[in-house]
């Protein structure tokens, strides 16, 4: 059909606050908001968009970036998952046509996201939360990471059972970045490898989820 094809994608948006400072922020952040939207439009369906194709399809996403002051005043117009409630620091919106996407979000930054890394990855409050594991041997920016990352979330919440989605707050990954990746992803139930359309070689194994 016109309008559903390749040339029209599917695709998440995902926006991140310049102000949290750090890689590890950053793809923590991108990841959950992700993971959110989709398990609370499954559970509830209150963030209704395109998610069946998409999740049927690759579950694209974009990752941009702006300011607080602006990404909070895009989330009074579009409803979204947001990480922070007063002062949110990163959104995923539902999945929508490249077609249909409003012009506020459409304008903001994609190029150029990549912030300081301290090595130091966020503390996650509940252990039933996946592992994550970042392949430390291909070079990524913080944009890049953010999507691959949080492809690999999506990919386990829907794997679980509706229950399962329930008892969890909010989706969040353990995350680590790891030399020995094929060691890990040898023995993951999801292996992430990258399409190639920015950054790395297409087929590239990014992340892998246990």
């Amino acid at each position: 059909m016109a309008g559903h094809s390749d040339s029209d994608p599917v695709v998440q948006q995902i926006i991140v606050a310049d102000e949290v400072e750090t890689h590890e922020n950053a793809v923590f952040r991108a990841a959950t908001v992700s993971a959110g939207a989709y398990k609370v439009q499954r559970l509830y369906g209150s963030l209704p968009g395109d998610w069946d194709p998409w999740v049927k399809g690759r579950f694209t996403k974009v990752v941009r970036h702006t300011s607080a002051k602006k990404l909070h005043k895009l989330v009074q117009v579009h409803a979204g998952f947001t990480y922070g409630l007063d002062t949110p620091t990163a959104v995923a919106f539902a999945p929508m046509r490249v077609s249909a996407l409003p012009k506020d979000i459409s304008r903001l930054r994609v190029s150029g996201f990549d912030l300081p890394r301290t090595g130091q990855w966020p503390m996650v409050g509940d252990c039933r939360s996946p592992e994550v594991f970042i392949n430390a041997n291909v070079d990524m920016t913080t944009g890049k990471t953010c999507a691959q990352v949080a492809h690999g979330l999506v990919g386990w919440c829907i794997r679980q059972s509706d229950e399962t989605l329930e008892s969890i707050d909010r989706p969040e990954p353990w995350l680590e970045d790891v030399m020995n990746f094929p060691d890990i992803a040898a023995k993951a139930s999801i292996v992430i490898t990258d399409a190639g359309f920015t950054e790395i070689t297409p087929g590239t194994a990014t992340v892998a989820v246990l």
